[in-house]
């Protein structure tokens, strides 16, 4: 005889994601929200992301315009992809503080708007220092668009859904990086290498506009909202991130790069992430 299958009504269910500190039947957890509700932070958050990501590449199909208008050499030229993505590189070490601090949503839409302004700045440069300096600061605002992505579909889906959400969101700045050469080369041919910018700006301004009305998914943040809704004090666990400068530091940059020469994984996953950067800006 045939031992009976499980009944997975009686199998434990999982826990909610980690970090999260609201209960699973509050009805405030993002968790609990509908579907509805959850695929539309979801989509804002791929939008941000996106919009970044194809800031990033946008200005690789007009490097030849850049040369002949500044008198610049390809070297320098490229400068524009470089320092945006240096100043993207600043994102993980800056962006938990800021969420941990105020949420995602404030962060989301402030840093956009930044980003898009430097962008502008970049369409407008009359000389290739600002062009530059252009650049780095829109890859140093709109960096946390990219990092802030993880935590918000951590926020609203569940640990069950982890490979279903981490295909989507990582389809989010790679699409972006790799449609921008594609779609912007037309672009370029008919208009010139200022368009870039002008086409990125007008992305951001439409992913702006779906993600004006985006709710806070950061359960910490809710709590926080909540009690300060109803005159109640509330006491929270220690930000993850730190407190100090010196735990924060600890946190998101010695930590890190301990772990980059130390841990055996990590470094393989810090060569394979190098090759697909490689892969993916080649010339």
């Amino acid at each position: 005889m045939e031992s009976a299958s499980p009944d997975p009504k009686n199998e434990p269910a999982m826990p909610p994601s980690v970090g999260h500190m609201m209960s699973p039947t509050d009805p405030d957890n993002p968790q609990n929200w509908p579907v509805q509700k959850k695929i539309y932070a979801s989509a804002v958050a791929t939008a941000f992301a996106f919009a970044v990501a194809f800031g990033i590449t946008s200005l690789t199909v007009g490097v030849q315009g850049v040369m002949m208008q500044f008198d610049v050499s390809m070297t320098v030229a490229i400068l524009g992809l470089s320092l945006n993505l240096f100043g993207i590189s600043f994102a993980p070490i800056i962006t938990p503080h800021l969420s941990e601090r105020f949420g995602r949503s404030p962060v989301y839409l402030v840093s956009l708007p930044i980003f898009a302004l430097f962008i502008l700045g970049a369409a407008y440069s009359k000389n290739f220092g600002s062009l530059a300096v252009c650049r780095f600061f829109a890859g140093l605002f709109g960096g946390p668009c990219l990092v802030l992505i993880e935590g918000t579909f951590a926020d609203v889906w569940s640990a069950h859904m982890t490979v279903t959400y981490y295909a989507f969101l990582s389809l989010a700045s790679y699409v972006g990086a790799g449609c921008a050469p594609i779609l912007l080369g037309y672009v370029v041919d008919a208009k010139s290498w200022r368009w870039t910018q002008f086409v990125t700006l007008m992305i951001a301004f439409a992913a702006y506009l779906l993600g004006i009305g985006v709710p806070e998914t950061y359960p910490r943040e809710i709590l926080r909202a909540r009690a300060r809704r109803l005159g109640h004090e509330i006491k929270l666990a220690k930000a993850e991130s730190g407190v100090t400068l010196a735990e924060m530091a600890q946190t998101t940059l010695f930590t890190p790069l301990a772990m980059a020469v130390t841990e055996p994984v990590v470094i393989m996953i810090t060569f394979y992430l190098c090759l697909n950067f490689a892969v993916l800006f080649q010339w």
